[in-house]
Formats: structure tokens, sequence, C-alpha cells
């Protein structure tokens, strides 16, 4: 660890740096996002956020004309809920190619020293790579003189084989909004304990035989910050021989409020939905960490237990939380007693209501 300090400091020997202590009273504050795509050396398979205005967090960017130096120390602000944060250390170096100077644009950089190109060096948390290599982008820059007084900065770092780590640097710019808390405490998904099941006879057929299908209806609550959402939702059931299992995805904007979902199972191929215990696995991902982290955001998954009703049976279709049939009828002309469980008295089979 000795030596990479030193060898980043031998980036930035030929020229005078300016030491800038982002964590001064200034305003907007300084960030420091990565993470990696799964297992990455140096970064591990978790996402990091440090901001200099929190306490016990330091970010220290250090200048040059052609270099940008950027160390941090503090807790992380993506610890998991219920985990206390460690005194993390950071080190990222970035340096445009020999005789050039620091602009917008994008570089393909190594960790070679003496540089014949662009430098790029990221470690720390006693983690580092032996040869690295990658590439960084400046999207946005002010130099005063030979010192950098705001950069919007993204990173790829790549060690050996291992999956890459992406980060973003944030210093002096104005625009900048808040970060969001880790998807774990900022979002949350409730599933009804309840799934309705509908059992429908079509009421026309090409052919005279009229087969009953089966469709599963859950639905819930979800929370989640500003953007958009994708929420992947599988129900199975484990029945003999080998179960049934059916899923559906919904995407919407998060409204930072509960919102309802409703998502309708269908049964593909053999098999169908039985009145009894079941599972619905819930799969959420967010895009509000899209600024931060690029291609990654960190997910919430939930699994919960759930019991399928006695099937309703109807002469239509009904389409699910509309309260009309699909032939535009009310639905409690179609289904005048609601959903029962299965401790619920059975309706005699084969038993239609209409209008």
């Amino acid at each position: 660890m000795l030596q990479r300090g030193l060898l980043g400091l031998a980036v930035v020997a030929a020229t005078a740096a300016t030491g800038l202590p982002a964590h001064a009273d200034t305003t907007p504050p300084t960030r420091f996002t990565f993470a990696g795509e799964g297992w990455s050396a140096v970064s591990g398979a978790q996402a990091y956020a440090y901001t200099s205005t929190t306490a016990g967090t330091a970010i220290t960017v250090t200048s040059s004309e052609s270099h940008v130096r950027v160390q941090t120390t503090g807790g992380n602000e993506m610890t998991p809920s219920g985990q206390v944060p460690g005194k993390d250390s950071w080190d990222l170096s970035v340096a445009v190619p020999p005789g050039k100077t620091l602009a917008v644009g994008t570089y393909t950089a190594k960790n070679e020293l003496p540089r014949t190109g662009a430098y790029l060096s990221f470690w720390g948390n006693h983690r580092a790579c032996a040869t690295e290599y990658g590439s960084f982008t400046i999207h946005e820059l002010e130099l005063v003189g030979t010192t950098v007084t705001r950069i919007n900065l993204t990173f790829e770092q790549n060690c050996q084989v291992t999956v890459p780590t992406r980060g973003r640097v944030l210093f002096g710019v104005p625009d900048l909004t808040a970060l969001p808390r880790p998807i774990a405490e900022a979002a949350a998904v409730t599933v009804e304990q309840n799934v309705e099941l509908i059992q429908w006879i079509p009421a026309r057929s090409l052919s005279k035989v009229r087969v009953p299908r089966v469709k599963a209806v859950g639905r819930g609550t979800l929370t989640c910050p500003g953007g958009g959402y994708t929420m992947n939702i599988a129900l199975i059931q484990p029945q003999e021989p080998a179960g049934v299992s059916s899923s559906v995805q919904l995407t919407g904007q998060c409204t930072g409020t509960p919102q309802p979902w409703s998502g309708t199972f269908n049964v593909e191929g053999t098999g169908t939905f039985e009145a009894g215990a079941a599972r619905i696995h819930v799969r959420l991902i967010a895009d509000a960490y899209t600024y931060y982290f690029f291609e990654r955001a960190p997910q919430l998954v939930i699994a919960q237990p759930v019991v399928l009703g006695t099937p309703v049976r109807l002469n239509g279709e009904v389409a699910p939380s509309t309260g009309t049939s699909v032939t535009g009828g009310p639905l409690d002309a179609v289904r005048p007693s609601g959903v029962r469980q299965p401790s619920a008295p059975r309706s005699s089979p084969g038993r239609t209501r209409t209008a």
C-alpha cells in the first residue's frame, strides 16, 4: 500500500499540486460513489457512497493541470440498514497523457509508470490491483489556472479477470441532487397474503369443448424514490409432480409514496393453480441510482408465503381490479360473492351466476 501511495504521488511530482479540502463549508458538497457489477477485486460486490458534508467523512481533491486525485475516508452511506459503517479509505488518481491538459472527453488509461498515455489508479481498504486498466470520462470541467474547481468525472477500472468497478466523482457541481438512501431503506414492497383465483370458461369458442382456465391475481403496494422502477414478480406453487409457476413484470414511475400494484399470473403449458399455499418472489429495481451508479442499481428482493383462494367460476373473463368484465358487464353481476379462502364453505361445483 505504501508503494502504491508513492506511485500515486509520483504522478503529480512534476507539477505543483493544490490541495482542495472538499469537506470545508462549501456548496455544493463533493460526492464519491462506486460499485462493482459482481465481485470486483477492489470494490467487492458492494456499492459505496461518500458525501463531504456527512459527519466523519472527508474528501480531499488534489489537482494540477493534467491530474486529479481524490482521497476519501469515512463511513459508507450505502451500508445496509442495521449494520454499522466501517472506517473506509479510498484513493483514486487519473491523469491525461503527458503534455496534455485536462479537458472534457473520454480517456483509455492504465496504471503504468512512467506514463506513456492516460493514467488510472484506484485502490483502498487494503485492496488493490497488480495490473489495472480502464477508462475515465470528464463530463464537466472548470479550471482556474491549473486548479480544478469543478469536475464531473466517471471511471471504469478493470483488474485482470474480475468484473469492472464503475464510479463517479462530483466536485463543485451546483445542480447535484440528493443521494438516495440504500434501496432496502428507500424502497418498500408489500404483498397481500391472499391471492385471488379466477376460473373462467370462454363464452364462445371455435371448438365446442370449453376448457376452464385459471388466473391468479396478486396485489400489494410499493414505495420507491423518484425515477422509474421495474418489478419482476413470480408466483410459485409447489404442486406434485412438478409444480406450477408464472411471472409478470411491472414498470412505472416512482412517486415517493405508497402506490398499489396488481399482477395477473397466467400459467403457460400444462398445469393450473389450485387453492392452497404458494409463494411470491418480488425483485424491485429502481433507477434513482443511475446518476451515481451506471448499469447496476441495487435491488430489493423479497419472498413471501401467500394463500390462493377457492377459484371463482365465471362465464366471461374478468379484468382484475377494474370491477368490469371483458364484455363490459359489472363485476358484481358476474361475481356477487367475492373470493373465498380454503377454510370457507365451498360453492356448488359448476354453478354460474350471471347478470
